[in-house]
């Protein structure tokens, strides 16, 4: 009698190529008529999975992988391609067993009907067709400043970040690929390198074990772990990867890497006023605040942060500033 001797699902779950071993096959014991999909049984096991039913669209010839464009079966045919209909999105565990509906369902061209027996070769599992979930943001573990009005400030030019990712298939030794691009400071797209093991390697991608758990990763601008420069980095995009070809994108928060301490860019004594040599203009390189989180200007109560040193000459003075009397964030000078 008739029986199936394999069952292959499509990459991309949409039908199942059910062969027979070597007979031809009708609806009818008389050896004519077409099969029809109530001539098969589906039996959907959903495992956990994401897909939650199967059902038949219809049978066709395996002369096609489009449902529009394969070819209706006439009978007598030794391959039926079974499209599916799947509630949801196969993650990879859900399996479909195919069988014939009851004895009386499919013929060889002599009459006998198709054995209903379910044997591994008639089990397949879906395709994997999901994405990689990051189970939390992505964060920097850097130092990082967040002032508000939407800037950050990372004070690291090899930032570390956290990326927590979960796919049901990619635990125990199964990998989970890790890729990263950047728009620095008007290089769009540009590709950056990750280290999974502490700063020891570098390269554009690297391979995490997707079991639901943290992973640190440093950030550098080459391989040889070269630091990203200073500057403003509008996109940083993180794509995950799972084994299965399926990716999921995140793009991580605008931010500034400003790793380099403010420094003086000139010093000017000021003498319009009596005493004469009372006042310094003092200008910075970059903004500066009173605390380290990025809000308050300099103000009356900061001349502590401002050390006085004269060296030759017979004048004497303070070891710290005496008061600021002007801060124009503007310009960023500084009356000491």
């Amino acid at each position: 009698p008739p029986e199936i001797s394999s069952t292959t699902i499509a990459d991309d779950n949409s039908y199942i190529d059910v062969k027979f071993n070597g007979e031809l096959l009708f609806t009818n014991d008389n050896g004519s008529g077409a099969l029809v999909p109530g001539d098969f049984d589906l039996i959907f096991i959903q495992n956990t999975g994401n897909a939650t039913a199967a059902t038949i669209l219809s049978l066709k010839k395996d002369d096609d992988m489009s449902e529009a464009l394969a070819s209706p079966l006439s009978g007598g045919e030794t391959v039926i391609r079974i499209f599916l209909n799947i509630t949801g999105t196969g993650a990879g565990v859900e399996t479909i067993t195919v069988v014939p509906t009851d004895a009386f369902s499919i013929y060889d061209a002599a009459g006998h009907s198709a054995t209903t027996t379910i044997n591994p070769v008639n089990k397949d599992t879906l395709f994997d067709m999901v994405a990689p979930q990051l189970t939390d943001p992505i964060t920097f573990l850097s130092n990082i400043n967040d002032p508000g009005g939407g800037m950050r400030y990372v004070r690291d030019n090899m930032p570390d970040i956290k990326v927590q990712v979960y796919d049901a298939l990619s635990i125990g030794d199964n990998k989970i690929t890790v890729r990263a691009t950047a728009t620095i400071s008007g290089f769009p797209d540009a590709t950056v390198f990750l280290s999974e093991d502490n700063g020891t390697t570098f390269a554009t991608s690297v391979d995490i074990i997707g079991n639901n758990t943290p992973v640190a990763l440093i950030i550098a601008r080459l391989a040889d772990g070269s630091e990203l420069p200073d500057g403003s980095y509008s996109a940083v995009v993180i794509t995950v990867t799972d084994e299965a070809g399926n990716s999921r994108s995140v793009t991580v928060d605008p931010f500034t890497i400003d790793a380099t301490p403010p420094e003086f860019s000139s010093v000017v004594i000021i003498d319009p006023d009596s005493p004469t040599n009372s006042r310094l203009t003092v200008a910075f390189d970059s903004d500066v605040y009173k605390t380290n989180d990025g809000i308050g200007e300099l103000g009356a109560g900061d001349q502590g942060y401002f050390k006085t040193v004269v060296t030759g000459g017979i004048a004497v003075v303070s070891s710290f500033a005496q008061n600021i009397l002007e801060h124009n964030p503007s310009t960023r000078d500084t009356v000491v």
